[in-house]
């Protein structure tokens, strides 16, 4: 059994101020009881945690452990979001940043407090890789090192070069074929021979007209 559990009377709000006072040697003080917010787990959590915020910015992995300390009391974080007024991403962020090494742990709150060290966008994706928890901090960093530098994509093959000479075996594409009219005085000229042609032979002009294509085409 915890001494919390033993005990009659368990300050949530007010412990700095009760240590504050022991310090100076005060033996009395003026306190007021508010038993409304020890409602349930999660209620005596949220209360220690909003006080804690108020009082000073925790850094971003004190916050990550209050706020999964509160999410723990439900059954899933989904009905904590609900009840809690939060969104389930922004709790899915905080979880993340606690999938990582506790090296880099460090580092989230070395940055967070103005010196070196990881920032919180890094540190949220590396906890979203799968199976993070399982890597090494050697193999935790070689992934931040992936993702703040990654490969170049590979560059692309240069077109085949066109041979002058064309392989054996393999027949060059047809060539373009080229729209042509025959302007408008060659096809008078023309009608008229093809009439000549057919009043000397004794034959009809369409004949001769085809016969003429027909060689042509030959």
């Amino acid at each position: 059994m915890s001494a919390a559990s033993a005990a009659t009377l368990v300050i949530i709000n007010g412990n700095r101020r009760l240590a504050a006072a022991r310090q100076f040697g005060r033996s009395d003080l003026l306190v007021v009881t508010d038993d409304s917010i020890a409602t349930r787990p999660a209620a005596v959590l949220r209360a220690a945690h909003d006080e804690n915020t108020a009082r000073r910015d925790l850094n971003p992995i004190e916050e990550a452990r209050s706020v999964l300390s509160i999410v723990a009391t439900y059954p899933h974080a989904k009905a904590a979001a609900a009840a809690e007024g939060w969104s389930a991403p922004w709790i899915t962020h905080r979880k993340n940043m606690l999938k990582i090494h506790s090296e880099l742990q460090a580092e989230v709150i070395s940055r967070a407090q103005g010196g070196e060290g990881l920032t919180i966008r890094l540190a949220r994706q590396l906890g979203a890789l799968p199976g993070v928890e399982e890597m090494t901090v050697e193999q935790q960093r070689a992934e931040l090192e992936r993702m703040i530098n990654p490969p170049a994509p590979a560059a692309a093959a240069p077109p085949p070069s066109v041979s002058e000479k064309e392989p054996e075996g393999e027949q060059s594409a047809p060539a373009p074929q080229v729209e042509w009219r025959m302007p408008a005085d060659a096809v008078a000229r023309y009608s008229e021979a093809i009439r000549g042609v057919a009043q000397r032979t004794g034959s009809t002009p369409d004949a001769v007209m085809w016969e003429a294509l027909a060689k042509l085409s030959s």
